[in-house]
């Protein structure tokens, strides 16, 4: 069983697995080492039928879409629906094309939205909580989802939820489920998105760090010196985050955030 799984189907996230737990507090100093990260984030979602999802072009360049393949209310997988640059536009599930984003002939980026789409089948939508923004360090495109009094561990395609990118709202997402899933609209669901990894990164507990997000401060410790010191932070995996710059493996840092020390 992955590590994801194990959370999914416990309830735990990485910041309280026992193998994985931060140094306490309670210790005055601790060594800088290295570690494999992995950023999962486990948010809460709710099963819908038919969730509705952007397509996104997959080159830049002018847009033509077929006008037989809008109107198909049964697209298979992987049916093309226009053209993007000269290269096919294609449908990544069944379903069907709800509606264009953008009016045939239009010039767009790589990447950019052109369609919004319906699946033909269930799939669990879920907001990422504004206090974990940070960790969406890449647009996400797969994910583990266990269902409440049903099926654990399952594989899913990641995709943006239509109608959810206003100033105001949290980024949504769409986890499609497979079309063999047993699932009804409503019932809740656990959702692991492995967001980052790195191999044998400079990493200290998040406890020891005063910030989140790109920048923090910690305490040195040198013999009886104690000095703040300014650092770079990349990937978090809830218990440990790593150091891009700041910090060289064997210093030592106290285990309180500079600011949570009385």
């Amino acid at each position: 069983m992955t590590t994801l799984s194990a959370l999914l189907l416990t309830g735990c996230t990485l910041s309280n697995l026992p193998t994985e737990s931060a140094p306490s507090p309670a210790s005055e100093g601790i060594s800088v080492t290295t570690r494999d990260l992995t950023s999962v984030l486990v948010v809460e979602g709710a099963v819908v039928a038919s969730p509705e999802v952007l397509i996104a072009a997959n080159a830049a360049g002018t847009v033509e879409f077929d006008d037989a393949a809008l109107g198909d209310p049964s697209l298979g997988e992987n049916s093309p629906f226009g053209t993007v640059g000269g290269a096919a536009l294609t449908l990544p599930f069944a379903g069907r094309i709800v509606a264009p984003s953008v009016p045939s002939g239009s010039d767009v980026v790589a990447n950019a939205p052109v369609a919004t789409a319906a699946y033909a089948g269930f799939g669990v939508v879920v907001r990422v909580p504004a206090e974990q923004l940070y960790r969406l360090y890449t647009e996400p495109t797969t994910a583990l989802v266990s269902l409440t009094a049903g099926a654990a561990g399952i594989t899913c395609a990641l995709h943006p939820l239509a109608g959810a990118s206003s100033p105001d709202q949290l980024p949504a997402f769409a986890c499609l489920l497979p079309p063999d899933t047993s699932a009804v609209p409503g019932l809740s669901a656990r959702v692991g998105i492995e967001t980052a990894s790195a191999p044998g990164v400079v990493a200290v507990p998040v406890s020891a760090v005063l910030g989140s997000s790109e920048s923090g401060v910690v305490t040195v410790i040198d013999g009886s010196d104690r000095e703040r010191r300014d650092i770079r932070l990349g990937i978090s995996d809830g218990s440990f985050v790593e150091v891009v710059s700041g910090l060289e493996v064997g210093e030592t840092i106290s285990s309180v955030a500079p600011d949570l020390r009385p």
